[in-house]
């Protein structure tokens, strides 16, 4: 006669709110050899994510973009992806034209995985954008004020903006809302020293813009 061998086994592919791992046993008889042995199974139960998800504010003429922050797990995805600057980290940056909610799946390191959403409104007729621009910049590649432009102005429809040296020669033109001017012609750093813009643009908050100042470049 052949014998029984006890066994056990895990099963590691349940997610539930709470860990809690059980035993399952079934105990065998043979009535011929006259054994009796028992078999036993662990189910393994991995907790799921304790998701939180917020919003550092919604959008208007005074606040184009807004911060996403989840939290919960180490792996993170975003949708949607549109007007959003990065759908696999736990803070991405949205800049929505419409209202939208955003949907976030958040997994743990015991691949467990959860989601959670949250709205943002787009409110344009709320808030004030006074379209300012800075009086000086410092393109040094540290992270801050490195790049002379109008991204924080929001919605911009249409534009025309130019960049002057004392010289009067143009140093850089663009009809792009997200491109600014990194300080440098041609490929050439331009020294330090005072510049001027001329901005004529179509804004969803202000309608017709026209602006015209100088401002420093510093290094």
């Amino acid at each position: 006669m052949g014998k029984y061998r006890h066994n056990s086994f895990k099963n590691t592919g349940n997610c539930r709110t709470t860990r809690d791992n059980k035993v399952y046993e079934v105990r065998i008889n043979d009535s011929i050899c006259q054994h009796t042995d028992t078999l036993s199974a662990v189910i393994n139960v991995k907790p799921l994510p304790d998701v939180s998800i917020r919003k550092s504010n919604d959008i208007d003429c005074a606040y184009p973009s807004a911060r996403l922050s989840a939290t919960g797990g180490n792996k993170f995805s975003w949708n949607p992806s549109t007007y959003l600057d990065n759908p696999t980290v736990a803070n991405p940056v949205v800049s929505p034209t419409s209202t939208t909610t955003y949907h976030v799946k958040v997994t743990n390191t015991e691949g467990c995985s959860k989601n959670d959403s949250i709205k943002v409104e787009v409110k344009y007729a709320a808030g004030f954008n006074g379209y300012y621009l800075p009086t000086a910049f410092t393109p040094n590649n540290d992270g801050r004020n490195d790049c002379f432009g109008i991204r924080s102005w929001g919605p911009v429809d249409q534009l025309d903006f130019s960049i002057y040296d004392r010289w009067g020669q143009q140093v850089f033109h663009t009809n792009n809302p997200a491109v600014c001017w990194d300080g440098s012609y041609k490929n050439i750093a331009q020294n330090p020293g005072a510049f001027v813009y001329f901005i004529k643009a179509k804004t969803v908050c202000a309608g017709e813009i026209n602006k015209k100042g100088t401002f420093v470049l510093i290094r």
